[in-house]
C-alpha cells in the first residue's frame, strides 16, 4: 500500500489535499474522498471554516484523538490530517484505505517515516 507524506503548514491544508485529489482521482469519476482530522481544535479553534475542504469529500473532523480511538476514527479514510496525533507503522497497516497523511505543524515526528 502506498502511502504519501506531505508536511504542509495549516492555511495550506486545503492547497494539498487538492494536489492529492487531483493525483488519485479521475475527474471523469467523482470520487468521494473520505477525509478525516484527528485534531481539528488544534488545527481551527473555530476561527476558520471547513467549508473549503469539505468541498473535496466528506470530511469528519475530532476536536481531539488519543491513541486509544486513532484506528477506529481513522477507518477506511482515504485522507487523514493531524497535528499531535501519532500515525505509526501499526496504524498505517490497520487503515488499509489510508493513502495520505497531511501533517499540519512544523516538525513530522508524529509520522513514522520508515513505515510511510
Amino acid at each position: 500500500m502506498a502511502h504519501i507524506f506531505l508536511i504542509v503548514p495549516t492555511k495550506g491544508i486545503v492547497f494539498v489535499v487538492i494536489e492529492f485529489y487531483h493525483y488519485f482521482c479521475d475527474k471523469k469519476n467523482s470520487i468521494i474522498m473520505e477525509i478525516v482530522v484527528l485534531d481539528g481544535y488544534t488545527l481551527n479553534p473555530g476561527d476558520m471554516s471547513w467549508d473549503a475542504l469539505k468541498s473535496l469529500g466528506n470530511v469528519t473532523v475530532y476536536d481531539r484523538t488519543d491513541a486509544a480511538q486513532t484506528v477506529s476514527r481513522i477507518g477506511d479514510a482515504a485522507v487523514v490530517l493531524t497535528n499531535k496525533v501519532i500515525i505509526d507503522r501499526e496504524v498505517m497497516v490497520a487503515c488499509k484505505g489510508l493513502r495520505y497523511i497531511g501533517v499540519l505543524a512544523t516538525g513530522y515526528n508524529v509520522v513514522d517515516v520508515d513505515a510511510a
